[in-house]
């Protein structure tokens, strides 16, 4: 598998990251990351955001009103830089 991100220049807030539809939202569908791969869904029927990694490493952020600095706050407990270490 190539790594989608490393051929991408940065852009804003990662608009250069492509999202799939799915029958319940949205996904990034699996990335490498290291030895592992992870997606996000954003799953709009169950309203929440889920990341897994391929070896069973995750989490799941309910998609609630709040503002983006406390989405931020509780997703990055979910991120693949913090963990999946």
């Amino acid at each position: 598998m190539t790594d989608r991100l490393a051929p991408a220049p940065m852009e804003n807030h990662w608009w250069q990251v492509a999202l799939f539809l799915t029958p319940r939202g949205l996904t990034t569908s699996p990335m490498p990351h290291g030895n592992r791969t992870f997606a996000v869904n954003f799953d709009f029927v169950g309203h929440e955001l889920t990341v897994m990694a391929s070896d069973g490493a995750g989490g799941v952020l309910p998609l609630i009103p709040r503002s983006v600095a406390d989405s931020t706050r509780h997703m990055l407990p979910c991120s693949p830089r913090s963990s999946f270490r």
